[in-house]
């Protein structure tokens, strides 16, 4: 007796140029890297750089820009923003604007020192302008005189 065929799925192939096989694979299931996180997995994937928060802070501070911090520490951009909430228990914009008014206190102290005990006339006009609302406004008393230009003469040629 001779053995019966059974029947297989067809192959067909998509305009794509992926092969569809069976009924169930009619439709394309996406990768599960797209579009999803899935928590990690423990003991999986690369362990986690370390990250010397420290330097961070020192760094935004000194109101070092992200890319530069990221560049210091040996890691990406997006790592900063994707760990600073498990390390620190704040988004990095948070911790950043917080350690870099630090740094805006101490350069601002620093002018000062520098302004009233050098007496720089530079940073006295700046901190005038900043504190005491100073600005150097021009008075004319509304009047110009026009003299000063000289004497000059116009005339209209006609082509």
């Amino acid at each position: 007796m001779k053995p019966v065929p059974t029947k297989q799925p067809v192959k067909k192939q998509k305009p794509n140029g992926s092969v569809a096989s069976g009924a169930g694979s009619l439709v394309k299931k996406p990768h599960h890297g797209l579009g999803k996180t899935r928590p990690p997995m423990p003991g999986a994937g690369r362990p986690p750089v370390p990250i010397d928060w420290k330097t961070v802070a020192e760094c935004c501070r000194i109101q070092c820009t992200i890319p530069e911090i990221a560049g210091l520490i040996g890691v990406n951009k997006d790592t900063l923003y994707e760990r600073c909430p498990i390390d620190n228990g704040q988004d990095f914009p948070s911790f950043y604007a917080e350690k870099s008014e630090g740094g805006k206190c101490s350069l601002r102290r620093s002018q000062w020192k520098v302004a009233t005990q050098t007496e720089n006339p530079a940073l006295l006009i700046w901190a005038g302008k900043q504190y005491l609302g100073q600005s150097e406004k021009v008075d004319h008393g509304g009047k110009v005189d026009l003299n000063l230009i000289g004497e000059f003469k116009i005339e209209l040629v006609k082509p």
